[in-house]
């Protein structure tokens, strides 16, 4: 969909008169985060969902011209919003889209009835992590994100889930990997 003249991946799912959920993936991530645990508690049954890849995620591109940000991507949500006729919504968040969830709450508090917000970094980030993000993403800018996906995915999944579900995480690697 266009959200502020950018061509967004946008997903809506669910009923279409229900309470509305939007969800915000983390750095590095996709809106198919959310697909486990959707399914696992039903909410397509009984909720309008709404799902976007941010710029630069998934299957959202970007453009040399942009300039990125937590505010940027607070406003493509709000515009989305603006878009689809959603107020009063349960925002789902992870790691970084917890800082854009804050901001859509401070900025646009009509639009944010509920925050979920799941590993939500810390706030200002401490030297050590900020080092770390600034090396990865100059190793996305030289080498694409097909340098980092395996380290995103590692870090990204619990020891249970990597127990548990390790063809899951084969699979979503192998994906990303081929997307990037």
């Amino acid at each position: 969909t266009s959200v502020n003249s950018k061509h967004l991946y946008y997903r809506r799912a669910g009923i279409s008169t229900g309470p509305p959920m939007i969800f915000i993936h983390g750095l590095g991530g996709s809106s198919e985060f959310y697909t486990p645990l959707i399914t696992k508690l039903g909410l397509e049954k009984t909720n309008s969902l709404h799902l976007l890849d941010l710029e630069g995620h998934g299957l959202s591109p970007t453009s040399a011209a942009s300039t990125i940000s937590i505010s940027s991507y607070a406003s493509d949500f709000h515009a989305l919003a603006q878009h689809a006729k959603i107020s009063g919504a349960t925002i789902f968040a992870h790691s970084m889209g917890c800082l854009i969830a804050l901001t859509l709450a401070i900025k646009y508090p009509e639009l944010v009835e509920k925050l979920v917000l799941i590993g939500p970094p810390p706030s200002p980030v401490p030297e050590a992590g900020r080092h770390g993000s600034l090396a990865r993403a100059a190793t996305v800018r030289s080498s694409g994100m097909s340098a980092v996906v395996d380290a995103v995915v590692t870090a990204g999944t619990s020891a249970k889930s990597k127990t548990d579900n390790r063809s899951e995480e084969r699979r979503v690697g192998k994906e990303c990997r081929s997307r990037w």
